[in-house]
């Protein structure tokens, strides 16, 4: 996402369309609330520093191509991966906190579609709390 116009654009459509408020823009991008506002409601990013903005730019981006773009399958998939890679789990461990046998696990990174709706949400449900619990 390039320029702050374009950031103020998914921001404004963000809080119109899907009843986001500056409140909780401003706690999940880690500034005050009245440089969200400010920013929001101007389009004018001169009281920012560049870091502000980025988090803003980031925040903007997650909140609107990742949650609308992203197929919630792979988005699951990436968490399994990200415990994996960056959190040095295997596929056993989280076969174990899941309560699930691992080529379920196993399965559903390499095929989601092969697995049933209520195996796919014991599996995200523990997999979400697994990464919360981490991160």
């Amino acid at each position: 996402m390039n320029g702050a116009g374009n950031v103020h654009e998914v921001l404004t459509s963000l809080i119109e369309c899907k009843k986001i408020n500056t409140k909780t823009l401003s706690k999940v991008a880690n500034l005050e609330e009245e440089e969200v506002k400010h920013f929001c409601s101007t389009g004018d990013f001169s009281n920012l520093s560049s870091a502000n903005i980025n988090r803003l730019s980031e925040l903007a981006l997650m909140l609107k191509v990742g949650m609308e773009l992203v197929d919630d399958d792979f988005r699951v998939c990436s968490i399994i991966e990200e415990l994996i890679n960056n959190y040095y789990l295997d596929y056993k461990s989280i076969s174990l906190y899941v309560g699930i046998d691992e080529e379920e696990i196993r399965s559903f990174v390499s095929n989601p579609s092969t697995i049933p709706y209520e195996l796919k949400y014991r599996i995200t449900v523990k997999v979400y709390m697994l990464f919360y619990i981490f991160k």
